[in-house]
């Protein structure tokens, strides 16, 4: 049931941020974070079974390595997006997230018998005891681990909301990591039947998925919050237009990004003012005090702005 709530809540933001990533290159780590998170979560066999996702690339359990680099690969962008969060403008390199996948492939092709069981998850337990099945945990969860602390560390000062859920969710991931590295370290030199490594397996699915659902809700809040900030100046600005092309009056402003919205509802205030001085548009009462709150709205919107900007 959680994964396929993570499931849907990344396919959902993937596809809600897909306009911005487009446009802003700030929004791409975090549109990139849900992409390969939905990846990873689909190759879980939620939609379609693993065994028959693995037959499409040959059946040789290869799909286990999709999954921990998908996973890898969403939690390297996710730490980028926390650098952009907290408005470090220092990213971290392609090479180190090729470094990773890399060290992950080359343990997963030494790993032996790689088509003897049709069963991605049967096939990396049955391969814990070898050192190569070993060090690919070990590679995957270390990564993990890492970017789930340099998370942690990058937003320790932040004190907004959605940071907040993010350094919830990070905190969780990093336990759950932790957690499976002990697991497959007793599994691997003790044995599966002990029963500290059962333990350690459940801990980490316990602690996993709500952390990943806290970091998809800090996503969720930030989209919202933009919504809310953004939302009521396209709504002005389009009031503005409506006034003007109900009167066959052109009303062409520059186009603006989603966080410009202040500044075209501006521009259009001051074609709308233009054009009344000039006298060839004329409003009712009603509509001249409503372009007037609009007015003194704007007026507030550029304060509010200055004074953030000054502190």
């Amino acid at each position: 049931m959680m994964l396929a709530i993570l499931t849907a809540l990344a396919a959902t933001l993937f596809v809600l941020r897909a306009p911005a990533a487009w446009k802003r290159p700030q929004a791409r780590p975090g549109w990139l974070t849900t992409g390969f998170g939905l990846l990873g979560f689909l190759t879980f066999g939620f939609v379609i079974p693993e065994p028959l996702l693995d037959s499409f690339l040959g059946g040789r359990n290869v799909i286990a390595l999709v999954q921990t680099a998908a996973a890898s690969a969403a939690f390297w962008y996710l730490r980028n997006g926390m650098l952009i969060h907290a408005r470090n403008g220092v990213q971290a390199r392609p090479w180190q997230l090729i470094l990773v996948i890399g060290a992950q492939t080359a343990a997963f092709i030494a790993m032996p018998d790689h088509g003897d069981v049709n069963d991605p998850v049967a096939y990396i337990h049955q391969s814990l005891p070898t050192i190569a099945g070993w060090l690919f945990i070990i590679f995957y969860q270390s990564t993990i681990l890492a970017l789930s602390l340099d998370s942690l560390r990058i937003l320790r000062n932040d004190r907004r909301l959605d940071a907040l859920c993010f350094r919830a969710g990070h905190a969780l991931t990093a336990l759950a990591a932790t957690s499976e590295l002990i697991g497959v370290t007793i599994w691997h030199f003790v044995g599966h039947s002990n029963p500290a490594s059962r333990v350690t397996f459940s801990v980490f699915q316990m602690l996993f998925y709500p952390g990943g659902m806290l970091i998809a809700s800090a996503y969720l809040l930030i989209w919202g919050r933009k919504i809310a900030r953004t939302a009521p100046w396209q709504f002005r600005q389009r009031y503005l237009q409506h006034l003007l092309t109900r009167r066959n009056i052109p009303a062409r402003t520059r186009q603006r990004d989603g966080d410009d919205q202040l500044l075209a509802a501006y521009e259009m205030f001051v074609v709308v003012s233009n054009h009344l001085n000039i006298g060839d548009l004329v409003l009712t009462e009603r509509q001249q005090r409503h372009v007037e709150r609009i007015g003194s709205a704007i007026d507030a919107g550029f304060s509010e702005t200055t004074t953030r900007v000054a502190q």
